[in-house]
């Protein structure tokens, strides 16, 4: 047996604890308990039980502390009815209580009263055994006779589960007996696994007695610390992990953060608004580096390692974006949604409003660092992006449905209609270019090594990998180039255009798709200083690619998908759809 003591003996319980659970139980009217049969029963209470107790080798009893936890129920018992109980039942269960339902039970529709007054009634713990495990008993019991704090220190401690797996009958029953004074209604269940029971009682008994649950928990030494202590932080919380964990990420780091601080700020009185916004501020220290200090152990440190991670690929923050965190601080604070909703306790509450108050004041610090900085004899300007970004951030997509006669043409078209230089990336690290229909031809023969039309489909991620074509034009941008990277090879440039071109297989014409920048990054202050992106002519890029639409959908026969939006069948392929031979992804 394992040596478990009850909590309240070992620990002083932080308030937050037994508020919390008394206010979930008090709000539900519920909640469930199952029992360990390995801990030892070393408090006073069971002194006496003990010496009723049994050792059941007949194997009508298969769990431990069955015998005597269930004495302390009956003892309390005051009236029970029991659900389905069947002749058939009775025959084909091994063990049937038959002669001890004829005693002590009378019918109650389709269901049996125990009459509690009856011989053997509350006594015969194999008798109730069986019930426990084959039927639905509902036993109500005097609040003031239970004695819950001897027999949940056997427990292991207060769940708020859901109660569908149970029949709507013993649900009903239950609340109805639970709905008069000083009552309390336990629904029991059994297996050869386990045994444990649904308490229903009305508010604040019900409240009461999941506060006599957390006391009496059976603690080990190791538990103790967690219910002496309250982490009240704001990355602990379980929607600032979610946050975190989400669609945050380095490129748009900043965007993300202000995004979900001006939704707190317009809407502190939404609690999951208001956690997520208070996440992205302690996202905004940590990229000051003042972050918060976090438990060695446990989720805040994880998420702390997330956004740290983050920030320190990410482009430095604006002055105003640590502006925007400490109003949306305060805002919250004083809304106080998240904390009404989450803490119970008016230790609870403070111990939240403290962590905000520091949140605040490590902004300050931060905001103060970066004033002083600013104004030192020796300042050195803190540059808007931590390293310039070798290609353009946006970009717009046109899917294609392209054989490889359709391919041509639209390169071709590229060439001699837009004036646009065209050429492939090698393993080299050089472009080839393409500057006649021949070399088009010969490159765009193959798609890696297999026929541009009759591309082999046992492997779905090689067929996602297509041929890169850059298209660029020498009035609006220099030529793009390719480096090494830890995949092979990454592009550089700023106003190319790229066509991926992933041909077809025996049956399918798969989507080749065109892309281009649109620049709208450079609204942001960041893109406001020199950079790759000046040397490129926006207004002329976009004439470009309005003739490049143009194309696609007048000389070259481009046909719009009607069951896809921005995506464009050219000729051939449409031609293969239309005959049947091979479908259009």
């Amino acid at each position: 047996m394992t040596i478990r003591r009850p909590l309240a003996s070992l620990a002083k319980i932080h308030p937050e604890h037994i508020a919390s659970v008394a206010r979930d139980a008090n709000e539900r009217g519920r909640f469930f308990m199952a029992f360990d049969g390995t801990i030892e029963r070393s408090v006073e209470g069971w002194a006496p039980l003990e010496s009723e107790r049994r050792a059941w080798r007949d194997e009508r009893i298969l769990t431990k502390a069955f015998d005597p936890g269930f004495r302390l129920i009956l003892a309390a018992m005051r009236g029970c009815r029991i659900f389905g109980v069947t002749p058939k039942l009775l025959c084909t269960t091994p063990y049937a209580p038959i002669d001890w339902l004829e005693r002590c039970t009378v019918r109650a529709g389709h269901a049996l009263d125990v009459v509690v007054t009856a011989d053997g009634a509350c006594n015969d713990l194999g008798a109730w055994w069986w019930l426990c495990t084959h039927a639905s008993p509902v036993i109500t019991c005097d609040a003031s006779m239970l004695d819950a704090a001897t027999l949940f220190t056997i427990g292991d401690g207060v769940h708020f589960a859901s109660t569908r797996f149970l029949p709507r009958l013993v649900i009903a029953h239950a609340k109805t007996e639970a709905s008069h004074a000083g009552t309390i209604a336990l629904a029991p269940g059994a297996s050869e696994h386990g045994w444990g029971m649904l308490v229903v009682a009305e508010p604040p008994v019900i409240g009461e007695i999941a506060v006599q649950a957390v006391r009496s928990f059976p603690a080990e030494e190791k538990q103790v610390h967690v219910h002496e202590t309250l982490d009240t932080g704001v990355l602990s919380a379980l929607e600032s992990s979610t946050f975190w964990t989400g669609d945050i990420d380095a490129e748009h780091f900043e965007r993300n953060l202000t995004a979900a601080l001006r939704r707190g700020e317009k809407h502190p009185e939404l609690p999951r608004d208001a956690i997520r916004a208070l996440a992205a501020a302690e996202g905004v220290a940590i990229a000051e580096g003042r972050g918060p200090v976090v438990p060695p152990d446990g989720m805040a440190q994880l998420v702390e390692g997330f956004a740290r991670e983050h920030a320190e690929r990410a482009d430095p923050l604006s002055d105003s974006t640590i502006e925007l965190a400490l109003r949306t601080v305060q805002c919250v604070r004083d809304a106080a949604s998240w904390e009404r909703r989450e803490y119970a306790s008016d230790e609870g509450r403070a111990a939240f409003r403290a962590e905000l108050d520091g949140l605040r004041k490590r902004l300050l610090a931060a905001q103060a660092t970066r004033r002083v900085r600013a104004r030192a004899p020796n300042a050195v300007r803190l540059p808007p992006l931590r390293t310039l970004p070798p290609i353009p951030i946006n970009w717009q997509e046109l899917s294609l449905h392209l054989m490889r006669e359709d391919a041509i043409a639209l390169v071709c078209a590229l060439r001699d209609q837009t004036g646009a230089e065209t050429s492939v990336p090698m393993s080299d690290l050089t472009l080839r270019p393409m500057n006649c229909e021949w070399d088009t031809r010969e490159v765009l023969e193959t798609i890696m090594g297999e026929p541009f039309d009759e591309r082999v489909a046992d492997d779905e991620g090689r067929l996602n990998t297509g041929l890169p074509v850059f298209v660029s034009w020498p009035d609006v941008s220099p030529p793009p180039g390719i480096r090494a990277a830890i995949d092979g090879w990454e592009s550089v440039g700023w106003g190319f255009a790229q066509l991926t071109l992933r041909g077809a297989t025996a049956g399918r014409v798969l989507i080749s798709s065109w892309q281009y920048p649109t620049g709208t990054e450079l609204r942001q202050p960041k893109f406001g200083e020199s950079g790759p992106w000046r040397e490129v002519d926006w207004r002329q890029l976009r004439r470009k690619v309005t003739a490049v639409k143009a194309l696609i959908t007048g000389p070259l026969g481009g046909v719009a998908s009607a069951n896809a939006r921005a995506t464009w069948t050219l000729e051939s392929a449409a031609a293969e759809a239309r005959a049947r031979r091979r479908k259009l992804d």
